[in-house]
């Protein structure tokens, strides 16, 4: 009796060890361990963040999508497509041709916006020399004539620092010797244009003198801004005005 149960408890444990084994089997294996998720990036520091805008507003870099074009006469702002327009008479590249004094020096351009820059030779007493700054930003870019003029005025102000009246200065428009538009601004005061992004900042000048002009052509308008001590503005005033009547542009003459 005793034999009979022992063999009937080894079958029983011989039998529950195959269907564990079997079980065991036919389970699915345990899934592989996920892999470590990829760390985030870190976030670049703000001082390189500043350094890059600073880089691109200086270069006038186009980042913006295709198709994101700035309307037309609105102000340029860098790093916005240009508005759409036909190329302009005379070849998309033309520029225009103006012939500057013998005695003012060529420098190199602040920035890569401005598209040619001098120095104008100081008047005696005065203890800095003046400046011509040359713009062109495209066709249809640069804002209206009018709201150029308005700008211009802004930047300067009386001696006690209150605002010029609207008509302060003088307007004029002419037609160059090629029959291109003129429009020329002569005003003066404390000259207090702000600062620009970028440039380091500079007071107020007292007894300065600007001449201001757009020079409207088939390709675009191009800005002629001369600032500087107002003797010293007198002095260039004639070969200026020489500068503007004479300036042609590629199929007008």
């Amino acid at each position: 009796m005793l034999r009979r149960t022992r063999v009937r408890t080894t079958l029983t444990l011989a039998l529950l060890a195959a269907t564990f084994l079997t079980a065991c089997e036919q389970s699915p294996p345990p899934p592989p361990p996920k892999p470590a998720a990829a760390p985030a990036p870190a976030a670049a520091p703000k001082e390189d963040v500043a350094a890059i805008q600073s880089m691109l507003q200086e270069k006038g870099s186009a980042t913006m999508a295709p198709g994101a074009a700035l309307p037309p006469g609105h102000p340029p702002v860098p790093g916005a497509a240009p508005s759409a327009v036909a190329a302009p008479a005379g070849g998309a590249d033309a520029e225009l041709q103006y012939e500057p004094a013998a005695d003012w020096k060529a420098v190199a351009p602040a920035s890569a916006l401005r598209k040619a820059q001098y120095a104008l030779p100081r008047a005696e007493g005065d203890e800095e020399d003046g400046e011509l700054i040359v713009f062109f930003f495209g066709r249809g870019e640069g804002g209206s004539v009018e709201n150029n003029i308005a700008r211009w005025r802004g930047q300067f102000t009386q001696p006690d620092g209150e605002p010029l009246g609207a008509d302060a200065g003088s307007t004029e428009t002419f037609d160059a010797e090629s029959g291109l538009k003129v429009t020329l601004l002569d005003v003066s005061g404390r000259f207090a244009p702000g600062a620009m992004p970028g440039a380091p900042v500079v007071g107020p000048r007292d007894n300065y003198r600007m001449f201001a002009a757009v020079v409207e052509t088939p390709g675009g308008p191009w800005f002629f801004k001369a600032t500087g001590p107002a003797r010293t503005m007198e002095k260039h005033r004639d070969a200026l005005k020489a500068l503007l009547a004479g300036a042609k542009y590629p199929g007008r003459d």
